[in-house]
């Protein structure tokens, strides 16, 4: 008799043994292995002390301190070295419509000067707000007469670390783009 409750105390660790191991499995599997792969993100971000822009002769070159070169291009009689501080039009969802034009901000991330230059088909007059993201508007200004390669300066030294929108748009509201940067 003793024999065959030491059998079935065995048998019952065993089994609860695998139970154990299935629930573990299962554990992992379903918590533990997802959080895994998302745990990392990695953003195009630079810190650096400062940088600059120039441009000549339809060429243009955007600099920042400190910047890792990513990859290198070469072609007949130009290199080109890219890194993480390109310029580039981040759309927030509204729908733009309308007349056919577009701008660049540049440098984004920014830390003082934010420069945007207007690429545009035909002279125009716009308004141009920079906002933080509850709406609260920090700068407003009305640019007149704009045209294709106007570049406009706004020191945004001022304003705390932080996203902010940069919202243009025509005098009469009928045509509005909305730009995302980046206040370090």
């Amino acid at each position: 008799m003793q024999h065959m409750g030491l059998q079935l105390t065995r048998n019952t660790k065993i089994i609860d043994k695998m139970k154990f191991r299935r629930v573990l499995f299962a554990f992992v599997l379903l918590i533990i292995l997802p959080c895994g792969l998302l745990a990392q993100k990695l953003t195009p971000t630079v810190v650096s002390s400062g940088g600059s822009y120039h441009s000549a002769g339809g060429y243009t070159l955007s600099a920042t301190v400190g910047e890792i070169a990513v990859t290198t291009l070469k072609a007949a009689t130009l290199t080109l070295t890219q890194g993480f501080q390109q310029p580039y039009d981040i759309g927030v969802g509204i729908k733009e419509t309308g007349l056919d034009w577009s701008i660049t901000a540049y440098p984004n991330p920014v830390s003082q000067f934010l420069n945007i230059r207007f690429d545009v088909t035909e002279p125009l007059d716009l308004n141009v707000e920079i906002m933080d993201i509850a709406g609260r508007k920090h700068l407003v200004r009305d640019l007149y007469y704009v045209t294709r390669g106007d570049i406009v300066t706004f020191d945004l030294s001022g304003l705390t670390r932080g996203v902010y929108l940069v919202r243009i748009f025509t005098p009469d509201r009928r045509v509005q783009k909305t730009y995302k940067i980046q206040k370090f």
